[in-house]
């Protein structure tokens, strides 16, 4: 699996006192059980909450492409909401 992002905004939410991760580090969701759902359909958006670090976090991210296939571009995450929590609980 692919990733990239912006690195201004990574290097925004590690320095973010709610946040303090890094992309680097948020990727490793996609290692372990999350729950996924789209949404935003324009542009085509999804989000993952799992857990990172013994956080859970809300990651939004597109699935893109270029001419070495697809791969997920990260736009921000947050700590989950109870709602949020509820989902990853329930899915």
């Amino acid at each position: 699996m692919r990733f990239s992002w912006d690195e201004a905004k990574n290097n925004k939410l590690k320095k973010d006192l709610r946040c303090g991760l890094s992309f680097e580090k948020v990727v490793t969701l996609f290692g372990y059980r999350y729950y996924m759902d789209q949404s935003n359909d324009d542009p085509e958006q999804f989000h993952a909450i799992g857990f990172v670090e013994d956080r859970l976090i809300t990651l939004i991210f597109e699935v893109r492409f270029d001419k070495e296939g697809e791969y997920n571009h990260l736009i921000t995450y947050w700590p989950s909401t109870k709602a949020e929590r509820a989902l990853y609980e329930k899915g």
